[in-house]
């Protein structure tokens, strides 16, 4: 399919990594970044759309924790530069398959299809490269044609608000999040009315998934995924892995950024009780999945 070559860009981090990153393929749900459903241990909105209970949220987020244990090496390949774009896309596949098994086994079934729905909601253009879509859409050569242009005037409408070197303005990720908005609801006008139907019954009702300023970024569309540049970093942590490699820090930096991270823990050694220490180096160990400090409220 001709669609699942094209290049998408769905956020600043291709624009921040140049033309050669940004022949790479999309990974992961949504932005391009972050798995939906490694979110859902700890992000209330998501939780509560699915209607989970609290045994089900502590399932999931020790679940989840053990994807992440066991796929470390995985994970390694997608925060270091020198992996391939083939290899990244292969790596994050791997895990998001994990994740998605791990929900299965605790999510009912209802669950897990609106779960989907909010995936697809996501995507943006990228919903058009999903495997399950092109099934159930069916699209012509023609329509993919047009759906192709469309990406193609949405990465150039992308670059035009982008200055390398300069700082985003204030207005940066709403222009974005317009643009990708307007690009998704041109790419709908090529689909026949009962594809539109069909696309409709795929992602379901309306879900706008929300984040606040934060580890995690500057809201749904931002670079690196829902929520921003990348995974959030773990409390008290600096720079994540994920930060320092965007950085492309010199040893030298690094050296500097251990000694920084070594004062920064002695000084919350200082601060916090012995209860507060164990409670912050096991949300360090559960890691962005893991869920808020006294978990969320219990549901029937």
């Amino acid at each position: 399919m001709r669609l699942g070559k094209f290049v998408l860009v769905v956020g600043l981090g291709l624009l921040l990594a140049g033309p050669a990153a940004a022949q790479q393929p999309p990974v992961g749900i949504g932005f391009g970044g972050f798995n939906l459903t490694q979110m859902l241990g700890g992000n209330k909105q998501l939780q509560d759309e699915l209607k989970m209970t609290r045994d089900q949220v502590d399932k999931l987020t020790d679940a989840l924790a053990k994807v992440r244990d066991d796929m470390k090496d995985e994970m390694a390949k997608l925060r270091d530069p020198a992996t391939s774009p083939d290899d990244r896309v292969a790596a994050m596949k791997k895990f998001t398959e994990a994740s998605d098994k791990a929900a299965a086994k605790v999510l009912q079934p209802e669950q897990a299809k609106r779960l989907h729905q909010i995936e697809l909601q996501t995507a943006g253009l990228g919903v058009f490269t999903r495997e399950d879509v092109q099934k159930e859409l069916k699209l012509t050569d023609d329509q993919e044609k047009k759906i192709q242009q469309v990406n193609e005037d949405l990465q150039k409408e992308m670059r035009d608000l982008f200055r390398p070197g300069a700082p985003p303005g204030p207005d940066f990720f709403k222009k974005m999040q317009a643009a990708q908005k307007d690009a998704l609801d041109n790419a709908n006008k090529v689909l026949t009315d009962k594809q539109k139907a069909t696309f409709k019954d795929l992602t379901g009702a309306p879900f706008e998934l929300t984040f606040g300023p934060g580890p995690g970024g500057p809201g749904p569309g931002g670079p690196g995924g829902p929520g921003g540049f990348g995974p959030p970093s773990p409390p008290g942590l600096v720079l994540s892995p994920f930060v320092q490699d965007r950085l492309r820090l010199t040893a030298d930096q690094k050296k500097q950024l251990e000694d920084l991270q070594k004062e920064v823990d002695t000084k919350l050694g200082k601060i916090l009780t012995d209860d507060q220490k164990k409670e912050l180096e096991n949300l360090r160990q559960r890691g962005p999945g893991g869920p808020p400090p006294g978990g969320p409220p219990e549901r029937p």
